[in-house]
């Protein structure tokens, strides 16, 4: 009641740029409204003004970083529901093909990352909501080593997590095991070791099911990192012996470099 009033008086820009907020659980910056809203700079800034003057968002500003754009979550509810499902899987896909085909250019742009990583979450998760398994995987593949960098790796295992499920939902055993070695080293780096060994055997089936010389070796350097991070270098070397050249074999040069890692 208090909410359907305001919504309605709303110019369909603002409405645009309300429920790209609230898409992405609340948050949202400019270059985001712009991008998943196909608006230029100027609707989108001018739709932002109108959207604070009457309450319905709230500004956190930063030195380092764009001002985000928050709206409380009772409003996330009400934008939710009165978006069609059509519009909003517009908004992810928008963003989704901006994210992936930015960071396939610039896949060690941290700088840039830094200031969507709400954005990369919030993307990915509804990808996963949305069942839209290739896009999650593709984005997913192009974004977990800036995670890595900016040490976020709380945001490493739960987006791991996902893209483990959606692999899983969709037979893609090569995309499982990738999911799977990024929540088992991730675990390792932190020392948490028994969640670290379960992501492991979750990947070696994967690995196994591929059929993939590559995801073999994937997992075997796994193996190796997790030996080693429990003090167990020898077991580590022996674990990772061979693994370089299956990667090499099936043309795998980040998984060889990252094997090489594990063996110096």
């Amino acid at each position: 009641e208090l909410l359907a009033p305001l919504w309605s008086e709303l110019k369909p820009s603002s409405q645009i740029a309300l429920g790209i907020c609230a898409n992405l659980r609340g948050q949202a910056t400019i270059e985001q409204i712009r991008i998943a809203g196909e608006l230029d700079e100027g609707e989108a800034s001018v739709a932002v003004k109108d959207l604070l003057s009457v309450g319905l968002l709230r500004t956190v500003r930063a030195t380092d970083r764009p001002n985000v754009f928050i709206c409380a979550s009772a409003v996330r509810r009400f934008v939710n529901a009165q978006t069609p499902v059509r519009r909003r899987a517009e908004f992810t896909s928008r963003l989704a093909a901006h994210y992936t085909g930015y960071f396939s250019r610039h896949w060690e742009d941290a700088h840039t990352a830094t200031h969507h990583l709400n954005g990369l979450r919030m993307t990915i998760a509804n990808l996963r909501e949305e069942g839209r398994d290739p896009e999650l995987q593709q984005l997913f593949g192009n974004t977990l080593d800036l995670f890595f960098t900016l040490g976020r790796f709380a945001d490493r295992i739960e987006l791991g997590g996902l893209a483990y499920d959606s692999a899983i939902r969709s037979g893609d055993h090569r995309a499982a095991s990738l999911a799977c070695s990024v929540i088992s080293s991730t675990h390792a780096i932190r020392g948490e070791m028994d969640a670290a060994r379960e992501a492991l055997a979750l990947g070696l089936v994967a690995a196994e099911r591929s059929g993939s010389a590559a995801e073999k070796a994937r997992q075997m350097r796994d193996t190796g990192f997790i030996r080693y991070r429990s003090r167990e270098a020898e077991q580590a070397l022996s674990a990772v012996e061979g693994a370089e050249e299956l990667a090499l074999a099936d043309g795998d040069l980040n998984n060889r470099v990252d094997i090489i890692g594990v063996q110096m």
